[in-house]
């Protein structure tokens, strides 16, 4: 399988920390643009987590679900210096260059393993228990394979949702749910889950999917980024708009990145208000992928850091 290098110190340096080094990646890892780091949803869950560590939070352990390329556990590591670090990741091409990407970054500072699997079933097989709990994981449900080179960012193998309640199936954000609800059973009493959510549905959907499973939430940060892979990505919404009769959020990306430089991103609004400032770009997704395969007109999205202590 080809591979190639990445820098990660332009992504490090965004969010104030002093680190470099090369990755390996290949075309199942999830990668950033090194020209735009802000575009990376790394960029968004590093502040997240700096946020926690100003709030006097120090985990000794940690987990990342959906770790692609290990660039994450670098990160934390050098926000934290947890004593351990679990990556998971459920594409069977990115479980060893995830592991070797952390070792070669973290060092000997921390023990490092890493395992395929679903979700946090491979901690949960394990009895693993953790402080903190990460997930940056896909919204889309497929009925196709979804194993060709990024599709597995963005879309999930479709499965039993019985025990997910409907409002959230029907807003794409069931695989978010059942992580919120398995990561229960791997946090320690004092520990905090955190998840990296497109808020590309009304805000206070995002904060029931932490409530309906008994954790107490905040908001660490909210990032207005570029929606990458949208080929992939807004067909699967689109098809979600047209079966529950509801609308996403995205943005017309030409207007609201200049936008979010020059004033917005300094302001460190959250999410309800930040889409309060980028409602006059607002579209829906079906608008979006009009605008996407007539003009090719890029589109964006906010992100959502969010945390849960139980």
């Amino acid at each position: 399988m080809k591979t190639w290098t990445l820098e990660v110190g332009d992504l490090f340096k965004e969010v104030g920390i002093q680190k470099t080094g090369n990755v390996l990646m290949n075309e199942n890892t999830y990668d950033f643009d090194p020209k735009h780091p802000r575009y990376s949803w790394l960029y968004a869950a590093l502040l997240g987590f700096q946020k926690l560590k100003h709030q006097g939070f120090s985990p000794k352990s940690f987990a990342t679900i959906g770790t692609g390329s290990g660039i994450d556990s670098a990160g934390v590591y050098e926000i934290f210096h947890p004593e351990k670090i679990f990556q998971i990741d459920v594409h069977p091409n990115v479980p060893e260059i995830a592991d070797k990407n952390a070792k070669t970054l973290i060092g000997n500072g921390a023990k490092v393993e890493t395992f395929l699997g679903d979700l946090c079933q491979p901690l949960v097989e394990r009895g693993i228990i953790v402080d903190l709990v990460y997930a940056n994981i896909p919204n889309i449900p497929s009925d196709e394979p979804i194993w060709d080179k990024k599709v597995s960012a963005s879309k999930f193998l479709v499965r039993d949702a019985k025990d997910c309640p409907r409002i959230f199936q029907k807003w794409c954000l069931t695989l978010q749910y059942l992580f919120l609800k398995e990561a229960k059973k791997v946090l320690a009493p004092r520990g905090v889950v955190v998840d990296a959510i497109g808020a590309r549905v009304p805000y206070e959907i995002l904060e029931q999917l932490f409530t309906d499973n008994s954790y107490a939430v905040q908001e660490l940060a909210s990032v207005y980024k570029l929606q990458s892979e949208p080929e992939d990505v807004l067909s699967g919404y689109v098809k979600a708009e047209k079966e529950s009769g509801i609308e996403f959020d995205f943005y017309d990306h030409e207007k609201a990145w200049p936008l979010w430089e020059r004033k917005l991103r300094a302001q460190k609004l959250s999410t309800p208000a930040l889409k309060l400032e980028l409602g006059p770009f607002r579209m829906s997704a079906a608008q979006a992928l009009v605008a996407f395969e007539q003009d090719g007109a890029t589109a964006g999205h906010i992100c959502s850091i969010l945390g849960g202590r139980q």
